[in-house]
Protein backbone atom coordinates (compact mmCIF):
# COMPACT_ATOMS: atom_id res chain seq x y z
CA UNK A 1 0.00 0.00 0.00
CA UNK A 2 1.35 3.46 -0.89
CA UNK A 3 2.01 6.15 1.67
CA UNK A 4 -1.02 8.11 0.51
CA UNK A 5 -3.14 5.01 0.65
CA UNK A 6 -2.02 4.44 4.21
CA UNK A 7 -2.78 8.06 5.13
CA UNK A 8 -6.24 7.85 3.60
CA UNK A 9 -6.94 4.60 5.42
CA UNK A 10 -5.90 6.13 8.73
CA UNK A 11 -8.03 9.21 8.06
CA UNK A 12 -11.03 7.07 7.07
CA UNK A 13 -10.70 4.91 10.18
CA UNK A 14 -10.33 7.99 12.34
CA UNK A 15 -13.41 9.63 10.84
CA UNK A 16 -15.32 6.38 11.22
CA UNK A 17 -14.34 6.08 14.87
CA UNK A 18 -15.24 9.70 15.50
CA UNK A 19 -18.57 9.26 13.75
CA UNK A 20 -19.45 6.11 15.67
CA UNK A 21 -18.26 7.70 18.89
CA UNK A 22 -20.31 10.82 18.22
CA UNK A 23 -23.43 8.80 17.52
CA UNK A 24 -22.84 6.76 20.64
CA UNK A 25 -22.56 9.99 22.62
CA UNK A 26 -25.77 11.24 21.02
CA UNK A 27 -27.53 8.01 21.98
CA UNK A 28 -26.34 8.21 25.58
CA UNK A 29 -27.18 11.90 25.81
CA UNK A 30 -30.56 12.14 24.06
CA UNK A 31 -32.06 8.65 23.66
CA UNK A 32 -30.92 6.35 26.47
CA UNK A 33 -31.98 8.64 29.35
CA UNK A 34 -35.47 8.89 27.85
CA UNK A 35 -35.75 5.12 27.47
CA UNK A 36 -34.47 4.64 31.03
CA UNK A 37 -37.14 7.04 32.27
CA UNK A 38 -39.83 5.11 30.39
CA UNK A 39 -38.62 1.80 31.80
CA UNK A 40 -38.55 3.27 35.31
CA UNK A 41 -42.21 4.27 34.84
CA UNK A 42 -43.06 0.74 33.71
CA UNK A 43 -41.38 -0.76 36.76
CA UNK A 44 -42.99 1.78 39.10
CA UNK A 45 -46.52 0.77 38.18
CA UNK A 46 -45.93 -2.95 37.58
CA UNK A 47 -47.11 -4.00 41.09
CA UNK A 48 -50.36 -2.06 40.68
CA UNK A 49 -50.84 -3.52 37.18
CA UNK A 50 -50.38 -7.06 38.48
CA UNK A 51 -52.70 -6.35 41.40
CA UNK A 52 -55.38 -5.21 38.95
CA UNK A 53 -54.95 -8.38 36.91
CA UNK A 54 -55.44 -10.54 39.99
CA UNK A 55 -58.51 -8.55 41.01
CA UNK A 56 -60.05 -8.75 37.53
CA UNK A 57 -59.37 -12.48 37.26
CA UNK A 58 -61.51 -12.96 40.36
CA UNK A 59 -64.20 -10.33 39.84
CA UNK A 60 -64.59 -9.75 36.12
CA UNK A 61 -64.56 -13.17 34.48
CA UNK A 62 -67.98 -12.55 32.93
CA UNK A 63 -66.59 -9.64 30.92
CA UNK A 64 -64.10 -11.76 29.00
CA UNK A 65 -61.40 -9.08 29.05
CA UNK A 66 -58.81 -11.44 27.58
CA UNK A 67 -61.20 -13.30 25.27
CA UNK A 68 -61.26 -12.91 21.53
CA UNK A 69 -63.59 -15.46 20.00
CA UNK A 70 -66.64 -17.59 20.52
CA UNK A 71 -69.19 -19.55 18.56
CA UNK A 72 -71.40 -16.78 17.17
CA UNK A 73 -69.92 -13.73 15.43
CA UNK A 74 -71.82 -10.43 15.42
CA UNK A 75 -69.65 -9.12 12.57
CA UNK A 76 -71.89 -10.11 9.63
CA UNK A 77 -74.84 -8.52 11.45
CA UNK A 78 -73.27 -5.38 12.92
CA UNK A 79 -70.52 -4.41 10.47
CA UNK A 80 -72.87 -3.39 7.61
CA UNK A 81 -75.11 -1.49 10.05
CA UNK A 82 -72.38 0.58 11.68
CA UNK A 83 -71.09 3.96 10.60
CA UNK A 84 -67.34 3.52 10.03
CA UNK A 85 -64.78 6.25 10.42
CA UNK A 86 -62.95 7.27 8.35
CA UNK A 87 -65.96 6.85 6.09
CA UNK A 88 -65.39 4.14 3.48
CA UNK A 89 -66.58 4.52 -0.09
CA UNK A 90 -67.89 0.95 0.03
CA UNK A 91 -69.95 1.52 3.18
CA UNK A 92 -73.57 2.52 2.71
CA UNK A 93 -74.41 2.75 6.41
CA UNK A 94 -75.38 6.05 7.99
CA UNK A 95 -75.18 7.17 11.60
CA UNK A 96 -77.55 5.46 14.01
CA UNK A 97 -77.93 8.69 15.97
CA UNK A 98 -78.17 12.01 14.14
CA UNK A 99 -75.37 14.47 14.79
CA UNK A 100 -77.55 17.08 16.64
CA UNK A 101 -78.76 14.39 19.07
CA UNK A 102 -75.20 13.16 19.68
CA UNK A 103 -74.07 16.70 20.40
CA UNK A 104 -76.94 17.22 22.84
CA UNK A 105 -76.15 13.99 24.67
CA UNK A 106 -72.53 14.99 24.97
CA UNK A 107 -73.46 18.47 26.17
CA UNK A 108 -75.50 17.11 29.07
CA UNK A 109 -72.54 15.05 30.37
CA UNK A 110 -73.56 12.65 33.14
CA UNK A 111 -77.06 14.14 33.11
CA UNK A 112 -77.98 12.46 29.81
CA UNK A 113 -80.15 10.03 31.78
CA UNK A 114 -82.31 12.92 33.05
CA UNK A 115 -84.06 12.87 29.69
CA UNK A 116 -86.22 10.17 31.30
CA UNK A 117 -87.60 12.65 33.85
CA UNK A 118 -88.20 15.15 31.06
CA UNK A 119 -90.09 12.51 29.11
CA UNK A 120 -87.74 12.99 26.18
CA UNK A 121 -86.55 10.30 23.83
CA UNK A 122 -84.95 11.60 20.65
CA UNK A 123 -86.12 9.21 17.97
CA UNK A 124 -83.53 6.93 16.41
CA UNK A 125 -83.67 3.45 14.94
CA UNK A 126 -82.41 1.19 17.71
CA UNK A 127 -83.83 -2.02 16.29
CA UNK A 128 -80.35 -3.55 15.92
CA UNK A 129 -80.23 -4.05 19.70
CA UNK A 130 -82.94 -6.71 19.45
CA UNK A 131 -80.56 -9.22 17.82
CA UNK A 132 -77.44 -8.70 19.93
CA UNK A 133 -78.21 -11.49 22.39
CA UNK A 134 -77.56 -14.05 19.64
CA UNK A 135 -73.84 -13.27 19.52
CA UNK A 136 -70.89 -13.81 21.81
CA UNK A 137 -68.12 -11.93 19.97
CA UNK A 138 -67.68 -9.24 17.32
CA UNK A 139 -65.16 -9.65 14.50
CA UNK A 140 -64.67 -6.23 12.90
CA UNK A 141 -62.23 -7.62 10.33
CA UNK A 142 -64.75 -9.44 8.10
CA UNK A 143 -67.37 -7.94 5.81
CA UNK A 144 -66.22 -4.43 6.70
CA UNK A 145 -63.98 -1.57 5.51
CA UNK A 146 -61.23 -3.13 7.63
CA UNK A 147 -61.63 -6.37 5.66
CA UNK A 148 -60.69 -4.42 2.54
CA UNK A 149 -57.33 -3.60 4.14
CA UNK A 150 -56.85 -7.27 5.03
CA UNK A 151 -57.37 -8.26 1.40
CA UNK A 152 -55.04 -5.57 0.06
CA UNK A 153 -52.41 -6.09 2.78
CA UNK A 154 -52.10 -2.31 2.96
CA UNK A 155 -50.54 -0.85 6.09
CA UNK A 156 -52.47 1.93 7.81
CA UNK A 157 -51.20 3.43 11.09
CA UNK A 158 -53.42 2.29 13.98
CA UNK A 159 -54.94 5.76 14.57
CA UNK A 160 -56.15 5.80 10.94
CA UNK A 161 -57.61 2.29 10.76
CA UNK A 162 -61.34 2.34 9.88
CA UNK A 163 -63.48 1.49 12.89
CA UNK A 164 -67.14 1.56 13.89
CA UNK A 165 -67.82 5.10 15.09
CA UNK A 166 -67.62 4.91 18.89
CA UNK A 167 -69.45 8.20 19.33
CA UNK A 168 -72.39 6.82 17.38
CA UNK A 169 -72.41 3.55 19.32
CA UNK A 170 -72.19 5.26 22.72
CA UNK A 171 -75.00 7.65 21.80
CA UNK A 172 -77.17 4.72 20.69
CA UNK A 173 -76.58 2.96 24.03
CA UNK A 174 -77.59 6.10 25.93
CA UNK A 175 -80.80 6.36 23.90
CA UNK A 176 -81.56 2.69 24.49
CA UNK A 177 -81.25 3.22 28.25
CA UNK A 178 -83.34 6.40 28.13
CA UNK A 179 -86.04 4.54 26.19
CA UNK A 180 -85.91 1.69 28.70
CA UNK A 181 -86.63 4.15 31.51
CA UNK A 182 -89.46 5.89 29.67
CA UNK A 183 -91.12 2.56 28.80
CA UNK A 184 -90.33 1.10 32.25
CA UNK A 185 -88.73 -1.72 30.30
CA UNK A 186 -85.73 -1.71 32.61
CA UNK A 187 -84.08 -5.10 32.40
CA UNK A 188 -84.16 -5.50 28.59
CA UNK A 189 -82.56 -2.06 28.22
CA UNK A 190 -79.86 -2.85 30.76
CA UNK A 191 -79.29 -6.23 29.13
CA UNK A 192 -78.91 -4.67 25.67
CA UNK A 193 -76.39 -2.13 26.97
CA UNK A 194 -74.31 -4.80 28.68
CA UNK A 195 -74.33 -7.02 25.63
CA UNK A 196 -73.07 -4.20 23.43
CA UNK A 197 -70.31 -3.54 25.95
CA UNK A 198 -69.29 -7.20 25.97
CA UNK A 199 -69.21 -7.36 22.18
CA UNK A 200 -66.99 -4.29 22.02
CA UNK A 201 -64.54 -5.95 24.41
CA UNK A 202 -64.09 -8.78 21.91
CA UNK A 203 -63.25 -6.61 18.89
CA UNK A 204 -59.44 -6.76 19.38
CA UNK A 205 -59.25 -2.99 19.08
CA UNK A 206 -58.20 -0.86 22.04
CA UNK A 207 -60.41 2.11 21.22
CA UNK A 208 -63.48 -0.13 21.00
CA UNK A 209 -62.51 -2.02 24.16
CA UNK A 210 -62.39 1.26 26.07
CA UNK A 211 -65.77 2.21 24.62
CA UNK A 212 -67.17 -1.11 25.85
CA UNK A 213 -65.94 -0.41 29.37
CA UNK A 214 -67.51 3.04 29.24
CA UNK A 215 -70.85 1.46 28.35
CA UNK A 216 -70.78 -0.45 31.66
CA UNK A 217 -70.56 2.94 33.37
CA UNK A 218 -73.61 4.08 31.38
CA UNK A 219 -75.42 0.92 32.45
CA UNK A 220 -74.63 1.62 36.11
CA UNK A 221 -75.78 5.23 35.78
CA UNK A 222 -79.07 4.14 34.23
CA UNK A 223 -79.58 1.48 36.90
CA UNK A 224 -79.27 4.06 39.66
CA UNK A 225 -81.77 6.33 37.90
CA UNK A 226 -84.18 3.44 37.40
CA UNK A 227 -83.98 2.48 41.07
CA UNK A 228 -83.85 5.93 42.66
CA UNK A 229 -86.19 7.87 40.39
CA UNK A 230 -88.57 5.33 38.85
CA UNK A 231 -88.61 2.85 41.74
CA UNK A 232 -87.37 -0.20 39.87
CA UNK A 233 -86.85 -3.19 42.13
CA UNK A 234 -83.05 -3.13 42.71
CA UNK A 235 -82.94 -6.93 42.87
CA UNK A 236 -83.90 -7.19 39.21
CA UNK A 237 -80.39 -6.31 38.06
CA UNK A 238 -76.82 -6.21 39.32
CA UNK A 239 -74.67 -3.56 37.66
CA UNK A 240 -70.96 -4.09 37.15
CA UNK A 241 -69.06 -2.58 40.05
CA UNK A 242 -67.29 0.70 39.36
CA UNK A 243 -64.08 -0.78 40.77
CA UNK A 244 -64.15 -3.40 38.03
CA UNK A 245 -64.53 -0.94 35.17
CA UNK A 246 -61.96 1.46 36.63
CA UNK A 247 -59.36 -1.27 37.08
CA UNK A 248 -60.15 -2.80 33.69
CA UNK A 249 -59.68 0.52 31.91
CA UNK A 250 -56.32 1.34 33.46
CA UNK A 251 -55.07 -2.24 33.07
CA UNK A 252 -56.08 -2.31 29.39
CA UNK A 253 -54.19 0.92 28.73
CA UNK A 254 -51.19 -0.35 30.67
CA UNK A 255 -51.13 -3.60 28.68
CA UNK A 256 -50.45 -1.51 25.59
CA UNK A 257 -47.85 0.56 27.45
CA UNK A 258 -45.91 -2.55 28.51
CA UNK A 259 -45.86 -4.03 25.01
CA UNK A 260 -42.86 -2.08 23.71
CA UNK A 261 -39.69 -3.14 21.92
CA UNK A 262 -37.44 -1.98 24.74
CA UNK A 263 -39.51 -3.22 27.69
CA UNK A 264 -37.25 -5.32 29.95
CA UNK A 265 -37.17 -9.00 29.08
CA UNK A 266 -38.42 -10.14 32.46
CA UNK A 267 -41.56 -7.99 32.13
CA UNK A 268 -42.35 -9.05 28.56
CA UNK A 269 -41.87 -12.74 29.32
CA UNK A 270 -44.00 -12.66 32.46
CA UNK A 271 -46.83 -10.49 31.17
CA UNK A 272 -47.14 -11.68 27.57
CA UNK A 273 -45.65 -15.17 27.30
CA UNK A 274 -47.10 -16.80 30.41
CA UNK A 275 -50.09 -19.09 30.77
CA UNK A 276 -52.48 -16.14 31.10
CA UNK A 277 -52.73 -12.92 29.11
CA UNK A 278 -53.29 -9.40 30.44
CA UNK A 279 -56.51 -7.43 29.81
CA UNK A 280 -57.03 -6.33 26.20
CA UNK A 281 -54.05 -8.44 25.09
CA UNK A 282 -55.22 -8.92 21.50
CA UNK A 283 -56.11 -5.24 21.18
CA UNK A 284 -52.68 -4.23 22.50
CA UNK A 285 -50.93 -6.54 20.01
CA UNK A 286 -52.96 -5.09 17.14
CA UNK A 287 -51.93 -1.57 18.12
CA UNK A 288 -48.36 -2.07 19.34
CA UNK A 289 -46.83 -4.51 16.87
CA UNK A 290 -47.38 -2.47 13.67
CA UNK A 291 -45.59 0.46 15.31
CA UNK A 292 -42.51 -1.47 16.42
CA UNK A 293 -42.36 -3.59 13.29
CA UNK A 294 -42.52 -0.50 11.10
CA UNK A 295 -39.14 0.44 12.61
CA UNK A 296 -37.66 -3.02 12.13
CA UNK A 297 -35.80 -2.20 8.90
CA UNK A 298 -33.97 0.53 10.83
CA UNK A 299 -33.40 -1.14 14.16
CA UNK A 300 -32.81 -4.82 13.50
CA UNK A 301 -29.96 -4.94 10.90
CA UNK A 302 -26.64 -5.13 12.69
CA UNK A 303 -23.19 -3.89 11.71
CA UNK A 304 -19.99 -4.17 13.79
CA UNK A 305 -19.99 -1.79 16.75
CA UNK A 306 -23.67 -0.97 16.10
CA UNK A 307 -26.34 -1.34 18.78
CA UNK A 308 -27.92 -4.77 18.54
CA UNK A 309 -31.72 -5.07 18.83
CA UNK A 310 -32.07 -8.52 17.27
CA UNK A 311 -32.91 -10.18 20.59
CA UNK A 312 -35.59 -7.56 21.28
CA UNK A 313 -37.28 -8.26 17.96
CA UNK A 314 -36.97 -12.00 18.56
CA UNK A 315 -38.98 -11.52 21.77
CA UNK A 316 -41.65 -9.57 19.92
CA UNK A 317 -41.76 -12.37 17.33
CA UNK A 318 -42.46 -14.87 20.10
CA UNK A 319 -45.25 -12.69 21.44
CA UNK A 320 -46.81 -12.40 17.98
CA UNK A 321 -46.61 -16.17 17.54
CA UNK A 322 -48.31 -16.68 20.90
CA UNK A 323 -50.93 -14.04 20.08
CA UNK A 324 -51.84 -15.69 16.77
CA UNK A 325 -52.88 -18.76 18.75
CA UNK A 326 -55.17 -16.73 21.02
CA UNK A 327 -56.37 -13.89 18.79
CA UNK A 328 -57.79 -13.44 15.30
CA UNK A 329 -55.31 -10.76 14.15
CA UNK A 330 -56.34 -11.02 10.49
CA UNK A 331 -55.25 -7.52 9.57
CA UNK A 332 -52.01 -7.73 11.51
CA UNK A 333 -51.18 -11.10 9.97
CA UNK A 334 -51.86 -9.74 6.49
CA UNK A 335 -49.51 -6.77 6.80
CA UNK A 336 -46.80 -8.87 8.42
CA UNK A 337 -46.95 -11.26 5.49
CA UNK A 338 -47.80 -14.44 7.38
CA UNK A 339 -48.43 -17.33 5.02
CA UNK A 340 -50.88 -20.16 5.37
CA UNK A 341 -54.49 -20.05 6.62
CA UNK A 342 -55.24 -17.96 9.67
CA UNK A 343 -54.88 -19.78 12.96
CA UNK A 344 -58.12 -18.22 14.09
CA UNK A 345 -59.97 -20.25 11.46
CA UNK A 346 -59.18 -23.43 13.33
CA UNK A 347 -56.77 -24.72 10.70
CA UNK A 348 -53.06 -25.25 11.07
CA UNK A 349 -50.90 -22.42 9.86
CA UNK A 350 -47.25 -21.66 9.73
CA UNK A 351 -45.67 -18.92 11.76
CA UNK A 352 -43.48 -18.05 8.81
CA UNK A 353 -43.57 -14.54 7.41
CA UNK A 354 -42.47 -13.40 4.01
CA UNK A 355 -39.20 -11.52 3.86
CA UNK A 356 -40.83 -8.24 2.88
CA UNK A 357 -43.32 -6.73 5.30
CA UNK A 358 -45.64 -4.13 3.84
CA UNK A 359 -45.20 -1.94 6.92
CA UNK A 360 -43.40 1.23 5.92
CA UNK A 361 -43.46 4.55 7.74
CA UNK A 362 -41.64 7.84 7.34
CA UNK A 363 -39.25 8.25 10.24
CA UNK A 364 -38.80 11.90 11.28
CA UNK A 365 -35.32 13.23 10.73
CA UNK A 366 -32.84 13.73 7.86
CA UNK A 367 -33.57 11.14 5.19
CA UNK A 368 -29.91 10.25 4.69
CA UNK A 369 -29.20 9.59 8.36
CA UNK A 370 -32.42 7.59 8.74
CA UNK A 371 -31.10 4.98 6.32
CA UNK A 372 -27.40 4.89 7.12
CA UNK A 373 -25.99 2.23 9.46
CA UNK A 374 -25.27 3.45 12.99
CA UNK A 375 -27.20 6.72 12.67
CA UNK A 376 -30.48 5.02 11.71
CA UNK A 377 -30.72 3.38 15.13
CA UNK A 378 -30.53 6.72 16.87
CA UNK A 379 -33.52 8.04 14.97
CA UNK A 380 -35.39 4.72 15.13
CA UNK A 381 -34.97 4.34 18.88
CA UNK A 382 -35.89 7.96 19.44
CA UNK A 383 -39.20 7.30 17.69
CA UNK A 384 -39.66 3.93 19.39
CA UNK A 385 -39.23 5.65 22.75
CA UNK A 386 -42.09 8.08 22.21
CA UNK A 387 -43.92 8.94 25.42
CA UNK A 388 -45.63 5.90 26.86
CA UNK A 389 -49.03 7.05 27.94
CA UNK A 390 -51.23 4.40 29.48
CA UNK A 391 -50.18 5.03 33.07
CA UNK A 392 -52.11 8.22 33.81
CA UNK A 393 -54.73 6.43 35.90
CA UNK A 394 -52.06 4.67 37.92
CA UNK A 395 -50.38 8.00 38.47
CA UNK A 396 -53.62 9.45 39.80
CA UNK A 397 -54.05 6.43 42.07
CA UNK A 398 -50.53 6.90 43.44
CA UNK A 399 -51.19 10.60 43.98
CA UNK A 400 -54.49 9.89 45.71
CA UNK A 401 -56.53 11.78 43.11
CA UNK A 402 -58.19 8.77 41.46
Amino acid sequence: MSRWGLYLSVVALTLFALGVGGLNFLYRWRVRPHLDSQIATQKQYLPAFNEDQIYLSKNATELGLGASGGSSDAGPYLNPRMLWTPVSASSKATAIVAEPIRVELLRTGRDWILNIAKGRYPKSDLSFFSELAKFDYWDIETGSPLAELVRSRAFVPPPQIPLPDTGDILSAVKLRLIKGGLDKDFVPALRDARQMGRLLLSTENLQLVLAGLLIFDFERRAYRAYVDDIKMNPKLWTPIDTNVTRRARRAALATRAYLRLWTPTEILDKEFLGSTVPPAFCAAVNEAIPFDYSLRRLLEPHFPFEMDTRSEYARLDRIVTAARKKCRLRYLSSILGFVGPALASGENATDEATNESSIRVRVPGPLLFNDLPYSRKIFGLRLSGADLGGFDDYGKQAAGTD
